[in-house]
């Protein structure tokens, strides 16, 4: 190194903070002067470090990508060298840095679309709130707070609608590097279509369960305080006065409501699983439980009886079925232990049958010469022996 000062040149741990691409320049330039590179000179970034460093390599040449190393390191702490001097290369330390914020993205649209979904501050009591469209007329559910402020817990609730954050980002188009390139107006443009299809279809189909439960209560209050067997065709047969018990189409009595709503609620039901949000199964369980008790104080359909308005009926609310599941599932990559069953299953019963068929052939094959030899016997004179050569 030369006789002027020591502050001219890089340190060690300024050298370090150089990607070996560049120390190997630097190297190429400074450490071979005098001497030749050859097959045994060691090329790790230890050994270039210390040739450096003997050979002195000025500061001011360097300044400016030492300042920009600087600010890498200050805006990638993870880059930085540790004491025992190993460091992570710039290509590893970007990859890093690429995962971390796709990960955050990833946290940040499903919390993006929680705030519909999942609200942490719940609406106040809005006259209009459960309010809906059915074929062309408006079914209003004006309440009282108390019972607002239970339906909108469950209207939010993570239990009742169970909800695939994940797949809901994707489908609905909601992505996080787009609200950092375009800003506020894409950021508001999805907070706009994520309201409207919560109020478009989440909130009209929890409006329906509450115009079921409704009527099953009505029915329900009745036989309480009605010792009667059977629900009777007369009082089956009153039209509904409530608004939100009713529908607008004759005939307006409780069971025909009943059955139209629950119609309609499995067509809703069934939109909200194209977007992987389902009703909670023990919900739907305890409903269809509510309609087969129902079932219990209606009797049996008689034909002669038109709109008969006290019959029994088998709809149900549809359930989620096997193919619904209702925690996200990821492909595993591996057959499923019953299809291996099955697969392991069919192959020995092939086996078996072809066991069968070949034992049945040799069966009849021993069979057939059997009956040879036994028509050939018979054919043959009975005392009659065989010599060699001759007979007698």
């Amino acid at each position: 190194m030369a006789s002027s000062s020591k502050d001219e040149f890089l340190t060690k741990e300024e050298l370090e903070k150089f990607d070996y691409k560049e120390l190997v320049k630097m190297d190429n330039i400074y450490s071979f002067k005098t001497s030749k590179k050859t097959k045994s000179t060691r090329v790790t970034k230890d050994a270039i470090v210390k040739r450096l460093l003997k050979e002195g390599v000025e500061k001011a040449k360097y300044k400016s990508k030492l300042s920009s190393y600087a600010k890498y390191e200050f805006e990638h702490p993870i880059a930085k060298t540790m004491p025992s001097g190993n460091y992570l290369p710039p290509d590893i330390v970007g990859k890093i840095y690429t995962m971390k914020e796709q990960i955050e993205d990833r946290e940040y649209e499903i919390e993006f679309v929680k705030a519909v979904f999942q609200p942490k501050t719940l609406p106040a009591n809005q006259s209009d709130f459960f309010n809906f469209m059915l074929n062309g007329s408006i079914v209003r559910l004006s309440m009282t707070d108390p019972n607002f402020q239970m339906h909108v817990a469950n209207l939010y609730s993570p239990n009742y609608f169970i909800k695939d954050y994940k797949f809901l980002v994707s489908r609905l188009k909601v992505n996080a590097k787009k609200m950092r390139t375009e800003g506020v107006r894409y950021t508001e443009g999805r907070q706009r279509i994520l309201a409207n299809f919560f109020s478009v279809n989440v909130i009209p189909t929890y409006s329906r369960l509450i115009v079921i439960n409704n009527i099953l209560r009505k029915i329900e209050a009745y036989r309480n305080s009605h010792t009667v067997l059977k629900y009777p065709q007369e009082v089956a047969s009153r039209l509904l006065e409530a608004s939100y018990e009713r529908y607008y189409w004759p005939p307006n009595n409780p069971l025909y409501v009943l059955k139209f709503y629950i119609k309609d609620l499995n067509k809703m039901l069934l939109k909200l699983r194209d977007y992987k949000i389902l009703l909670s199964p023990s919900i739907i369980k305890e409903l269809n439980k509510s309609l087969d008790k129902l079932n219990d104080y209606l009797v049996e359909p008689d034909p002669s009886i038109v709109g008969q308005a006290n019959a029994k009926f088998s709809i149900r609310v549809l359930d989620n079925g096997p193919q619904f599941a209702v925690k996200s599932r990821y492909y595993s990559g591996t057959k499923s232990r019953s299809l291996v069953k099955n697969k392991i299953k069919v192959n020995n019963t092939k086996k078996l049958r072809h066991k069968l068929q070949k034992i049945n052939m040799q069966d009849l094959k021993k069979s057939q010469k059997y009956s040879a030899m036994l028509r050939a016997s018979q054919l043959m004179p009975k005392n009659v022996t065989h010599k060699r050569g001759k007979s007698l």
